[in-house]
């Protein structure tokens, strides 16, 4: 099963302790905008993309109940247990 995470344009997200996955764009929530270690990929729900060797991602379906759709959307990773992914915490300003 797919680990996936909601995002929104900006999140930050960190694989295998030193790799970052940014959210550049989110065009649909079945549309996003990524780069991973310097690598932009347009991320569809259509096909899993690999990322990262033994990473592939997806647009997951499904949004925020109480957010606006077009500002957020989920990635869905498919990776080993041993490849640790996790968010980075937004700063506060």
């Amino acid at each position: 099963m797919a680990l996936s995470l909601g995002v929104k344009k900006g999140s930050k997200i960190r694989i295998g302790g030193d790799k970052m996955l940014v959210v550049d764009e989110i065009l649909r929530p079945d549309l996003i905008n990524i780069t991973v270690d310097g690598k932009s990929f347009t991320i569809d729900d259509l096909e899993s993309q690999t990322i990262l060797p033994d990473v592939k991602v997806f647009a997951g379906l499904g949004s925020h109940p109480s957010k606006n759709n077009s500002n957020y959307a989920r990635l869905a990773f498919d990776a080993p247990y041993a490849i640790r992914i996790e968010r980075v915490p937004e700063t506060v300003s």
